[in-house]
């Protein structure tokens, strides 16, 4: 396993509880995580803890598919941030 996707807001475990169980079993693993909320706590806890990339929903296939790939095809340490990322932006959502 190479890339996680994961909502930042769950029912049971939250996106940032999820990131610390995947960081302990993989250290190294790419990881971006979902939030449709402007909720900066957890987008902030994301990042501390070595997430990827942040997509805002809603995000269309698109956007997703650019994300990813962008994200397999680069060294951890060349993945910036995602307030530099186009792909975190606001998109029209498509089904």
């Amino acid at each position: 396993m190479r890339l996680v996707l994961t909502d930042m807001m769950m029912p049971v475990m939250d996106g940032p509880g999820m990131i610390r169980a995947l960081r302990r079993l993989n250290p190294q693993l790419a990881i971006i995580g979902s939030n449709g909320l402007a909720e900066e706590q957890k987008a902030g806890e994301a990042r501390q803890l070595g997430v990827s990339l942040i997509l805002m929903k809603p995000y269309n296939a698109e956007t997703l598919l650019k994300a990813i790939a962008r994200i397999l095809h680069s060294e951890p340490e060349q993945v910036s941030d995602s307030a530099d990322c186009p792909e975190h932006r606001h998109s029209e959502h498509t089904a």
